[in-house]
């Protein structure tokens, strides 16, 4: 029974690559939490399919562990385009990825076309319009007519 039972030295190492994994993956989600539209742009360009999917399955480019700093990813549809990972690889401009330690196939959402924002029309505001004033017709004073008086000369 004892002879089955693996070394504690693999127990440990096991453990610890899970628990980075696992660490990773946390880091990752939280990042994507924090400032979701820096790193979109990230995985945009670190991710480029040619089927231009919304998930991309990351697989690493370097084997099953890769060492640190060499964090290469292709996406499946890449390595499966004409010309192979390395022509994929050349056309992107960045093909560098962070990845989990143990080389989990990482989904990737990459974002959808962005929608134009519409421009508010600023409200016009109304001039208010000046009312005229009505100039008053002066009324012509009728001259009274004086008694006794035809076109100015005596009657008398």
């Amino acid at each position: 029974m004892a002879a089955d039972m693996p070394s504690e030295t693999e127990l440990f190492t096991t453990v610890k690559h899970l628990l980075m994994a696992a660490w990773s993956s946390r880091w990752l989600l939280s990042r994507a939490k924090k400032t979701p539209a820096a790193l979109q742009k990230q995985w945009q360009s670190s991710v480029q399919c040619d089927s231009g999917l919304t998930e991309a399955c990351v697989k690493l480019k370097s084997g099953d562990r890769p060492r640190e700093g060499n964090t290469e990813a292709l996406c499946v549809t890449c390595t499966q385009s004409p010309g192979g990972p390395e022509r994929a690889a050349s056309r992107r401009k960045d093909n560098r990825w962070l990845c989990d330690f143990y080389a989990i196939p990482i989904f990737v959402h990459l974002p959808l076309k962005k929608k134009k924002k519409k421009k508010k029309k600023k409200k016009k505001k109304k001039k208010k319009k000046k009312k005229k004033k009505k100039k008053k017709k002066k009324k012509k004073k009728k001259k009274k007519k004086k008694k006794g008086f035809v076109n100015n000369h005596l009657l008398f």
